[in-house]
Formats: structure tokens, sequence, C-alpha cells
């Protein structure tokens, strides 16, 4: 069972969700970026920054008059705050259950942090986030997974309107 976070809001379908991210917009080819900066120590906590940017790709053939608004949107860079039992429990674990046989051929390369925030969690962490951003920017992730990572990333979803 997916942790709370992880489930659709109701007033909100995935697919209708991506789509303010430019995901499904025909000709869009929205691009991810996840980078781990660092970490410190808040509250008796280790919490550690995560980047995202997404950006349009350079070779994305949308025309302009479909998707004018988008271009208000994106690039669209934000950061937030996560202690590594949050990354573990809410982020990969969900990630590696949902892709299934995928996840050991796709993460191989890429293992995630050991418990217990041992030296070089961090470039794990780094390394680990850049390979789900490939693997999203790959479509190696449906999309019901791929927007559960962006309300755990806090993306802030632009309005329909704006």
């Amino acid at each position: 069972l997916l942790p709370l976070m992880w489930t659709a809001k109701p007033e909100l379908d995935t697919l209708q969700y991506l789509s303010r991210f430019g995901y499904g917009v025909t000709g869009m080819e929205p691009e991810l970026q996840l980078v781990v900066e660092g970490h410190r120590e808040k509250d008796g906590h280790t919490r550690y920054e995560i980047r995202c940017a997404l950006r349009l790709k350079e070779d994305s053939e949308a025309q302009p008059m479909e998707v004018e608004w988008l271009f208000d949107v994106l690039p669209l860079t934000w950061s937030c705050w996560r202690r590594l039992c949050e990354l573990r429990a809410e982020l990969h674990d969900p990630v590696r259950d949902e892709m299934a046989g995928a996840y050991e051929a796709q993460f191989a390369s890429a293992p995630f942090a050991l418990r217990g925030g041992l030296p070089g969690t961090t470039d794990r962490l780094r390394l680990w986030m850049a390979k789900l951003a490939e693997c999203i920017n790959g479509k190696l992730v449906p999309a019901k997974l791929c927007a559960a990572v962006f309300r755990f990333l806090e993306a802030p979803a632009p309005e329909e309107d704006e």
C-alpha cells in the first residue's frame, strides 16, 4: 500500500496534473533534473536539499500557439528538504515497488543510500536522484508514479488558467 501522499488528489486527475508541467502535451518534451545539493542538521535531524528543474528539451516540436501558456511556466525550478527516512519510505520504496523488475536493471549503478546516514549518503542520494530523473525523462516510469514523485518533491503545479 502506497503512503497517503502517493495517492492522487481526488480533485485532480493524474494526467491533468502532469499536463500542467507539459507532460502529455503534443510536441512537448519536458526534461526533469534532480540534484541533491547537500545536507544540514536541523532539530537534531539531517535534511537533504533536493534542487529540481523542469525544462523543455531543445528538440521539442510544439507549435507556439498550442502551448503558449507553458512558456510562461517552464523552465521551473524549486527545491525541497527531506530527511533520509522520508526519502526511503515515501520515494525510494514506492518507486522500487512500482517499477518492480525494471528497478533492479535501471538502478544497478545507483544504489540508494544505506540506513543510518553513513559517510557517502549524500553522494549515493545524488546518483539515485539523477537516475530517477533519467527514468522519468526516458518514460520508464508510469504516469501515476511520475505524478507522485512531483508531489513528494513539492513541485509548484501551475494553475490551469495561468
